[in-house]
Order: C-alpha cells, then structure tokens, then sequence
C-alpha cells in the first residue's frame, strides 16, 4: 500500500449507505437462487430487514428497492429472469419497505437536537 492511501476497514465501511445496497443485492440474489415463491419474499425481506439496521431512511429505501427489483426480476411467471412487473408486486414492494423502514426506525440513533 502507498503512503497516501488510507486502509478502510470493513466496520468502518458497513456503517456508511452505500454498502448496504451493494450487500442487498448480492445477498438478494442469493436468496432468489436459493428459494422460490413466499419463500423468497420471506428471504428477501430478511436480507432488507438486516441491511437496513442503523440506516437513515433513504438508505432503507434503497435497499428495499434492490430488493424488490430482484424479486420482480426473478419471480415474473410470464418471463423469468426479466424485470416485468405483475399484480403481487405493489404488495411486495410494501412488504419490503416496511422491512426496510421497520429496521431503520427502530435502530437508528436520534441526534440530540
């Protein structure tokens, strides 16, 4: 390593939004290739759920919303594999907020303003 470049430890790193994406979606994936149907959803929202711990609410969304591309992405019954979204997917896509919220909220630290 150079003596200008610093070394960025993985805690370090999992605190800040912008792994947390990156993780739901390889976890996501996964997950899909793993199980079918509600269990799926169930794996998914796991994944959410544990991404979302101690991020603001944006940061939430967004991996709700890596989440549910890769569940409409893979569960489509008329094209498999294709982003095509169909009649359970606004339900999915609630499912997963809330999760991902669900997380947030409960775990975020509240500055002392």
């Amino acid at each position: 390593m150079r003596a200008d470049q610093q070394e960025v430890h993985l805690q370090d790193l999992w605190r800040g939004a912008g792994a947390r994406p990156f993780a739901a979606f390889w976890l996501s994936l996964v997950a899909m290739d793993t199980f079918d149907g509600l269990a799926a959803l169930a794996a998914v929202a796991l994944v959410v759920l544990l991404c979302a711990i101690g991020q603001s609410r944006g940061a939430a969304l967004a991996v709700a919303l890596v989440g549910w591309l890769l569940v409409v992405g893979f569960e489509s019954p008329l094209d498999p594999g294709r982003l095509a979204p169909h009649g359970t997917d606004l339900a999915r896509l609630l499912v997963l907020v809330a999760a991902g919220l669900a997380a947030s909220f409960l775990t975020r630290r509240r500055s002392g303003r």
